[in-house]
């Protein structure tokens, strides 16, 4: 009996260690869509202003961070009078005080969806702008992280393609994006094309690259609602996982992978504003996220700042109440 005692502590502290929680920073869109903020998801209480109004900016509407990287980009209203709804701007964090750097330079009548991979290249969705030669092409438009230094990127159209959500993968050759057909997935070195599914939006990639998720949500305006996220391998597309039990919403909008992998991260809007679900892949309860700071969390993106994974008693609670289980 006394040699059992030594091995069950060694199970206990086996487990306690390998049971991780998320401590990952977010860089993230606030409802007044004016700045940037940062904070940890498990500390909302230490928010702080990331990067400030910029005067050429108006409106900020999505953005995304470049992994183990200091570049940002974002969609975003000029303040200028323009036509242009949305452009793409590269933020520099190496850079003090950051600044908003416009890539897209009018060339486009709007930016609805934008993605910058590890190494820096980005993707956005757009119909080029008719200026006579050529005419106006819907697609999937491609920069180089090698244009991103030149005052006017050279940007190439990588697919003609009425599509949205479109998303990097880890290796930085492949994206996913969504049509009217479903859920492809896009090889962007030998243009091979993966049809994943015949329904659904919202594609992400795992943070290993080895499987694939997306929402059960429907094409156009008039099928916004998800019933399910579904889980497949990558590249094989093999069914792996059916998330169900969603929260009742009017708009699903977008899926996140958490780093480490272990949870699944899903923002849908009601009457009463925004919401971001934690659906624990290990079949724990879902549980609404980020709603302890005082405005709204419209949109968010992991930081580039390394991860921190830390022991974690399984009898807590995750994120939100973290802090709760701290005071007492």
């Amino acid at each position: 009996m006394k040699y059992l005692f030594p091995y069950l502590c060694l199970l206990i502290f086996i487990s306690l260690t390998t049971y991780a929680k998320l401590t990952s920073e977010i860089i993230f869109i606030p409802d007044r869509l004016k700045h940037l903020w940062v904070t940890r998801i498990n500390d909302t209480d230490n928010a702080s202003l990331f990067f400030e109004e910029d005067p050429v900016l108006d409106s900020i509407w999505a953005l995304s961070v470049q992994r183990d990287g200091p570049l940002i980009v974002i969609i975003a209203d000029p303040k200028e009078n323009s036509p242009f709804e949305h452009e793409a701007y590269l933020v520099d964090t190496t850079e003090f005080p950051a600044k908003a750097r416009k890539l897209t330079h009018h060339r486009f009548d709007d930016v609805p969806y934008i993605s910058i991979s590890p190494n820096g290249d980005i993707v956005f969705i757009n119909v080029l702008v008719d200026d006579g030669d050529p005419p106006p092409r819907f697609g999937i438009y491609f920069i180089s992280h090698r244009e991103l230094n030149n005052a006017s990127p050279k940007i190439i159209l990588l697919k003609e393609v009425i599509a949205r959500d479109v998303i990097w993968s880890p290796d930085n050759e492949h994206i996913a994006y969504t049509s009217a057909e479903g859920i492809f997935v896009f090889n962007i070195k030998t243009e091979k094309i993966l049809h994943v599914s015949q329904i659904g939006g919202t594609p992400v990639f795992s943070p290993d690259g080895k499987k694939l998720a997306f929402s059960s949500r429907g094409w156009g305006f008039a099928n916004r609602v998800a019933r399910e996220i579904r889980i497949v391998s990558f590249p094989a597309l093999r069914p792996l996982r059916t998330i169900k039990g969603l929260i009742k919403h009017s708009r699903f909008t977008d899926l996140k992978w958490s780093p480490n992998g272990k949870y699944i991260i899903y923002n849908a809007t009601d009457e009463r504003g925004y919401h971001h679900i934690a659906v624990p892949l290990s079949g724990d309860q879902h549980e609404e996220i980020l709603n302890e700071i005082d405005m709204y969390v419209y949109d968010f993106d992991w930081s580039s700042s390394a991860y921190a994974v830390e022991p974690e008693n399984r009898l807590t609670t995750l994120w939100g109440k973290l802090k709760t289980e701290n005071t007492k």
